[in-house]
């Protein structure tokens, strides 16, 4: 009699641990995401192959009202690209809802005051005329401005583009070895 009940009890510790494992796993997936980095556009501060985490809670809205904290100039996020929603990308957040921005001579100036960005090493020579963000879009920029396929070239993203905000980096050998092309970003 002891043994059936040593069983049942091991069984519903069995139970009680796969339905737990379940529940963690599920809330990770919902909470965070990893991604490898393709391509140099955010180099020097992200590096091709380079595995990265992002919150996807960070930036999640309903309505396009943020749940936590809206999205800031100088967030590096990861997005769906305007052009084609199945490719993901990694940029910075240059300019936000009310802000102007130009660049001249690959300097960028937001409202009318230069911006200091001491993350980026090649600055480029492009020009782009004023242009105020309107309300629940961003403009994002590449660190690496002369590799960068950006919204100099496409305009500006929107809330619902928006997946998370990187949160950190790390090296795997993994990340370089196994490609998911659904967790590649830009």
């Amino acid at each position: 009699m002891y043994t059936f009940f040593k069983k049942r009890l091991l069984l519903t510790e069995l139970i009680e641990t796969i339905i737990l494992t379940g529940i963690i796993f599920f809330g990770l997936h919902l909470a965070i995401q990893n991604y490898q980095v393709e391509g140099s556009s955010m180099d020097p501060t992200l590096k091709e192959n380079e595995c990265v985490i992002t919150s996807k809670l960070s930036y999640s809205n309903i309505n396009n009202k943020f749940l936590f904290s809206s999205p800031k100039s100088g967030d590096i996020v990861v997005f769906e690209y305007p052009e084609d929603r199945n490719r993901h990308f990694v940029k910075r957040i240059i300019a936000q809802p009310g802000d102007t921005i130009s660049i001249e001579n690959g300097n960028v100036y937001i409202d009318g005051s230069i911006l200091m960005e001491p993350y980026v090493l090649n600055h480029g020579y492009t020009d782009y005329i004023p242009y105020l963000i309107k309300e629940n879009e961003y403009f994002v920029l590449g660190d690496n401005r002369t590799a960068s396929n950006d919204s100099r070239s496409w305009g500006t993203i929107k809330n619902d583009h928006l997946i998370g905000k990187y949160i950190f980096k790390y090296n795997s050998p993994i990340c370089s070895v196994i490609k998911y092309r659904s967790t590649e970003i830009q």
